[in-house]
């Protein structure tokens, strides 16, 4: 697979036909847990696939895995959930940060909550909602290699609502599908394109 070199110029899509790209994120999360009497921390990983069927719209899975205790109860959660993104919502904003990329995400799924007192465990299944934003950074000329950092609100609903909150930071790594074939850019057009 080859990236599209073309020079980044602000104010342009960042997902510039004709190319549909796809993006994977792989970072630590962490998310504050809405509990009585009090909310507690667990700790773990974030993945995340993206695949952009238009010039802003992408389809994302989300998968998470975190641990932690409270209260001598030590928790594991498993999230397996899918949406979709609103990518590059700074488009038109005047003067924005060059190369900067915001997104925005809905996703619904479930949380596998195995929870362990001593020998004994009990695991629930939860259907579990996330609306978050995204913000990319990049690290390399083509844009293909960013810093990703993400801040979601994911409620669990089982009963009543849990309100929970993860914020997650890795890396962001992009490609083009192999079936798109590379296209020549006019030089005289200024537009860019990332993948």
């Amino acid at each position: 697979m080859s990236f599209n070199e073309t020079p980044f110029v602000p104010n342009t899509p960042l997902w510039a036909p004709p190319f549909i790209p796809n993006r994977i994120f792989f970072g630590l999360s962490a998310i504050r847990e809405d509990s009585k009497p009090k909310a507690f921390n667990t700790y773990g990983v974030a993945i995340d696939f993206n695949h952009f069927i238009s010039q802003y719209i992408a389809l994302a899975t989300d998968f998470g895995y975190t641990v932690g205790s409270y209260a001598g109860i030590d928790y594991t959660k498993k999230m397996a959930l899918v949406g979709a993104i609103v990518a590059d919502v700074l488009n038109k904003i005047p003067k924005r940060e060059p190369g900067l990329d915001i997104d925005v995400h809905v996703l619904g799924g479930l949380s596998s909550i195995t929870s362990k007192i001593g020998p004994y465990k009990f695991t629930s299944n939860l259907f579990t909602a996330d609306l978050g934003i995204g913000a990319g950074f990049p690290l390399n000329k083509k844009g293909s290699f960013r810093l990703g950092l993400n801040i979601d609100y994911m409620p669990t609903f089982s009963g009543g609502i849990k309100n929970n909150v993860r914020a997650s930071g890795g890396v962001r790594f992009g490609f083009r599908s192999k079936n798109v074939p590379k296209v020549k850019t006019d030089k005289s057009i200024k537009r860019q394109r990332i993948y």
